[in-house]
C-alpha cells in the first residue's frame, strides 16, 4: 500500500523554494505542477503558490504552456475570384504519348472553394504561368485581385511578369507558415487521395503499379466541385484585443517561427524564447488581429502569441 502523506504546517517561501528546486532541477525531478505537488507532504503548498514559484524560474517560463494554435480570420473578402491560393503537387510521373507528366498546378478560390487543376511536365516558371493562362482562359475562374503561393521559384519569373500584366497582387508565404495555403493544401492532400485510388483500382486488373493520372485529373476536380463543401460564411465578431504598448518586453511563442527547423520540433524544445524582446511596431487591417513585431522574426504575433 503506497504511504500516505503526513498533515503538515504550510513551507515558508525560503522552505518551498529550496524543496521545490531540489525536485525540479535534480537529473530525474518532476516538471509538472500536478507532479510536483505530489512529492511534498499534505498541506505544504497550495497548487497556486506550485504555479507562481513555477512561473518564476526562468527554465519554467519557456519549458511550461504550449502557447495556443492562432486562429486567423483568413480573409475578409467575400466576393469569388478575388483571392486564389495556388500549389504545385508531385505526383508520380505519368507517360501520355511523348510527354512524362510530373506535377499538377492546383488552384482554390477561397471564397467559394472552386478548384481548377493543370497537369505540368516541369516545375519550370514558363510552364506554370501558361498552366494558369489555361485555367483562366477556360473559366469558371478569372484573374483574381490576389494570388497566394509559396516562395518558390516555380511562381516567380514568368508567373511573376504574367500576374503583373494581368493586374493581380501576389503574395508568397514564408517555410513553415501552412495556415496561409491551407485552402490549397486541403485540396492537394484531398486529390492526391483520389487520385492514389483510382491508380489502386486499376493495379489489381492490369497487374502492374499503375502510374495513370493525367486522363483522370480532369474529372476528378469536377467531381469535387461538385460535393458540398463548408462554407466560411461570415465569423461572429471577435471582442477586440487590447493590444501590448510599443516598447514591451515579451517572450515569443516559437512553435512555428522558426523556417530552417520546420518539422524537426522535439518533445524538449522550449515553447518560448529563452530571453524578452521588445516590441518595435504594432499592425492592424479589419477583420484580421493586431500583429505585434518585434527583432526576434520578420513575422508578426499576435496578443496569444506573447507573454510578458
Amino acid at each position: 500500500m503506497a504511504e500516505q502523506k503526513q498533515q503538515t504546517k504550510p513551507l515558508t517561501a525560503n522552505e518551498l523554494d529550496d524543496t521545490l528546486s531540489k525536485i525540479y532541477y535534480a537529473p530525474g525531478g518532476f516538471q509538472g505542477i500536478t507532479a510536483l505537488h505530489s512529492r511534498l507532504p499534505k498541506g505544504a503548498a497550495s497548487k497556486e503558490r506550485f504555479w507562481r514559484w513555477l512561473s518564476s524560474q526562468k527554465v519554467g517560463r519557456y519549458m511550461q504552456t504550449q502557447p495556443p494554435k492562432e486562429v486567423f480570420a483568413h480573409f475578409t473578402e467575400n466576393r469569388p475570384n478575388a483571392i486564389h491560393q495556388a500549389d504545385l503537387l508531385l505526383l508520380p510521373h505519368d507517360q501520355v504519348g511523348r510527354k512524362t507528366y510530373k506535377y499538377a498546378l492546383t488552384l482554390v478560390d477561397a471564397v467559394s472553394r472552386y478548384k481548377a487543376a493543370m497537369p505540368l511536365t516541369s516545375k519550370l516558371a514558363n510552364e506554370v504561368a501558361a498552366a494558369f493562362t489555361a485555367i483562366y482562359k477556360d473559366g469558371p475562374l478569372t484573374w483574381p485581385k490576389t494570388l497566394m503561393v509559396d516562395d518558390g521559384h516555380e511562381f516567380k519569373g514568368a508567373v511573376s511578369t504574367l500576374m503583373t500584366k494581368h493586374g493581380v497582387t501576389v503574395r508568397r508565404a514564408q517555410p513553415g507558415h501552412h495556415r496561409s495555403q491551407a485552402f490549397v493544401e486541403s485540396f492537394n492532400r484531398r486529390l492526391a487521395e483520389r487520385l492514389f485510388r483510382n491508380q489502386a483500382q486499376q493495379e489489381p486488373d492490369t497487374g502492374r503499379d499503375s502510374r495513370e493520372w493525367v486522363e483522370v485529373l480532369s474529372t476528378v476536380v469536377a467531381d469535387m466541385n461538385d460535393t458540398v463543401t463548408r462554407m466560411t460564411g461570415l465569423p461572429p465578431t471577435p471582442l477586440p484585443e487590447t493590444p501590448l504598448p510599443i516598447g514591451t518586453l515579451v517572450y515569443i511563442a516559437t512553435n512555428e517561427e522558426d523556417p530552417k527547423d520546420v518539422g524537426r520540433r522535439r518533445a524538449t524544445d522550449p515553447w518560448w524564447t529563452h530571453k524578452p524582446y521588445p516590441i518595435l511596431r504594432r499592425v492592424s487591417e479589419p477583420g484580421q488581429p493586431v500583429l505585434h513585431y518585434t527583432a526576434f522574426s520578420k513575422h508578426g504575433f499576435t496578443r496569444s502569441q506573447l507573454k510578458t
